[in-house]
């Protein structure tokens, strides 16, 4: 059938199939109504007219060709369409995907199977499209066929789909961050998964936290950035309207979706900065850290010599876990702004975890310091010396390199306790450690306090003329401090005697074989006149 047939279908045709197939069946028993079968079959056919007409579903009548033969209201109020407009319309303008040959695909597949429900979409006359679910029925009268369809408008149930979805998504990265949480220490790992994962589930163009250091500048820790984007990472950032307009605010927990940076009443140095990172619209979080930290002295000196991601942090503003969106403006859904709150708190969880372990760290590092270390004078204790004797015996063992060690003495200690006091005999101590140390530069070498007046230094990988120049520099690094000594029998000033011993390790051989070697060589040094050093070398066996 042609365009031209198409406006001579209309009603009647339709009711005459639609009744043909009512007395087709088996014609049912009249009824007190007083109606005849034919009637009845009319009435039925007229409330049937009405309920398809008053339909809230799309229904409409396609010829062989693709022409609109009949249309609903539903139709009309869903296309934007009037009838007399849609009867002069193919189903490919409605449909954009069903041109002539998927149409003529179409149309066989539903001849052959009678029917066929699929999902397509529909477009309006403005020319937006919605989603349909469409079930076409194929329908022969007087030797021409049509297709009956019906759709629905499933644009509500394809919205509950995505945010689903998005949903599961959410759901599935915030138990991945938790469980790196569980299962992990490393906060740098955690905080870059955060972002990695993030970023495409936003479909932005950059994610990013950001670490305030105490003057509220602060440095780009992690980020996911797109190919279209440039890295900020590792930058240092200071915005001067922050600390004004927006400290209090993220302290408070607020979080601040912008739609459009130009148009949000933002400062003026924020936009600048903003536009600087490319971002035209972006979303930002607090990562807040309540928890306030007390650390001794030697926690902090050992927390910046062994620390490296971490700084501990007494702010109850952590950071900020930002989205930027760099190819226009964005309007944030509410489902979006809740993940980032989310993995905000989450990774203000993995800092505190991480702070507390670095703490217990700091701890274990101090009780170890003053478990192997003298409290007097800093340098290691009688007990580090016995182990880190024996182990780099052992070790030039098995390198078959030589081991020297130097015992010193302070000439007439007792006397300079008598003289000056015992917190001037302390101090003394603490001067000459500091001086023996500056003395002896290389870090496998070890000071300790030996006892009383005696320190020793163990020197891996060191012959008798290394040791000879070591030590002679130890004496004279001790001179220099010039420290009054008038009850020294030797000089003016505190000096030291030295002991030094070499071996070559052997397996035959023990430590206590060195340490008795440079003790003799001590005693040497002391009986020629003291202010001097001796040297004894043990023989391989």
């Amino acid at each position: 059938m042609e365009r031209g047939d198409v406006t001579a279908v209309g009603k009647e045709q339709l009711i005459a199939l639609t009744t043909s197939d009512f007395l087709s069946n088996e014609a049912p028993e009249e009824k007190n109504s007083g109606l005849s079968a034919w009637e009845q079959a009319t009435e039925v056919l007229q409330l049937t007219q009405l309920g398809v007409d008053r339909s809230s579903w799309a229904a409409f009548w396609v010829t062989e060709h693709g022409y609109l033969c009949y249309a609903n209201e539903g139709a009309c109020q869903c296309l934007g369409y009037s009838r007399t407009q849609l009867y002069q319309m193919n189903i490919g303008e409605i449909d954009p995907e069903w041109g002539a040959a998927k149409w003529d695909q179409l149309w066989a597949a539903v001849k052959l199977r009678g029917s066929l429900t699929l999902e397509t979409q529909h477009q309006r006359a403005d020319g937006t499209a919605f989603p349909v679910e469409l079930t076409a029925n194929y329908v022969e009268l007087k030797g021409s066929a049509y297709l009956c369809c019906f759709a629905r408008d499933i644009t509500k149930t394809k919205q509950a789909e995505v945010e689903w979805r998005h949903q599961q998504e959410r759901e599935r990265l915030v138990g991945t961050i938790a469980t790196k949480i569980r299962q992990s220490l490393n906060l740098p790992e955690i905080l870059q998964t955060t972002v990695d994962e993030v970023r495409p589930l936003l479909q932005t163009d950059r994610v990013l936290i950001f670490k305030f250091n105490p003057d509220w500048t602060g440095v780009v820790s992690v980020e996911s950035v797109n190919d279209s984007s440039f890295s900020i990472l590792a930058q240092t950032i200071y915005d001067p309207c922050f600390n004004r307009s927006y400290v209090e605010q993220y302290q408070e927990g607020r979080v601040r979706a912008v739609t459009d940076i130009y148009n949000e009443g933002l400062d003026e140095c924020h936009i600048q900065l903003l536009s600087q990172c490319q971002a035209k619209a972006n979303l930002v979080v607090p990562i807040l850290f309540n928890q306030e930290l007390n650390i001794t002295a030697n926690q902090q000196l050992l927390h910046h010599q062994f620390s490296g991601y971490n700084t501990i942090a007494t702010s109850q503003l952590w950071g900020l876990l930002i989205a930027h969106h760099c190819q226009g403006t964005r309007q944030w859904h509410e489902w979006e702004i809740d993940l980032l709150k989310q993995l905000a708190t989450h990774a203000a969880i993995a800092i505190q975890q991480s702070t507390l372990f670095e703490r217990l760290q700091l701890a274990n590092r101090e009780l170890e310091l003053l478990a192997t270390s003298d409290s007097l004078t800093g340098v290691a204790n009688r007990r580090m010396f016995d182990e880190h004797l024996e182990r780099e015996w052992r070790r030039m063992l098995r390198e078959e390199s030589w081991l020297s060690l130097i015992l010193c003495d302070i000439d007439y200690f007792k006397r300079y306790n008598d003289n000056y006091g015992h917190q001037a005999g302390d101090a003394c101590l603490q001067r000459v450690a500091t001086a023996i140390g500056d003395a002896v530069r290389r870090p496998g070498d070890l000071v300790a306090r030996y006892g009383g007046e005696e320190f020793a230094v163990i020197l891996p990988n060191t012959n008798r003329t290394g040791a000879l120049q070591v030590a002679e520099a130890i004496r004279m690094s001790v001179r220099e401090l010039g420290i009054p000594h008038s009850a020294s029998g030797v000089a003016w000033m505190v000096t030291l005697s030295l002991g030094a011993a070499t071996a070559f390790p052997s397996p035959n051989g023990e430590p206590e074989m060195l340490i008795a070697a440079a003790d003799e060589a001590l005693y040497e040094a002391k009986a020629k006149g003291r202010d001097r050093l001796a040297h004894s070398t043990l023989q391989r066996r």
